[in-house]
């Protein structure tokens, strides 16, 4: 959420400075197209740098829940427990954590004395 704030508030300082330029162009009506152009190339590229550190902090977050997901595999396997084993294969992992929910609900219930 931080970066999003960030993004925007860099987005708005930039609609800012770039009012300002066509304010103080507006006394220059031959000079408006080419700042208006300017303003335009400066938004774009703001937006696709703005776009890139997006998905690259987006890539930073799947490959740290990837090492997650192989850390646990590798922990349950190591344990011995059936049905656990390190892959990335989308279906066994979909597997695993059925049967970790299944584990899960079993250590919650309370067994009669």
């Amino acid at each position: 959420m931080k970066m999003i704030h960030e993004h925007k508030a860099q987005k708005i300082q930039m609609q800012r400075d770039h009012q300002e330029l066509i304010q103080a162009a507006v006394n220059k009506p031959h000079h408006l197209p080419l700042v208006r152009s300017q303003c335009s190339n400066e938004m774009e590229a703001l937006e696709g740098r703005l776009e890139d550190e997006l998905k690259r902090k987006d890539m930073k977050i799947i490959l740290e829940l990837d090492q997650k997901v192989f850390d646990q595999q590798n922990l349950l396997q190591q344990a011995g427990i059936p049905g656990f084993c390190v892959t990335n294969n989308p279906q066994e992992i979909q597997l695993q954590m059925l049967m970790l929910k299944f584990i899960v609900r079993l250590g919650e219930m309370s067994v009669p004395p």
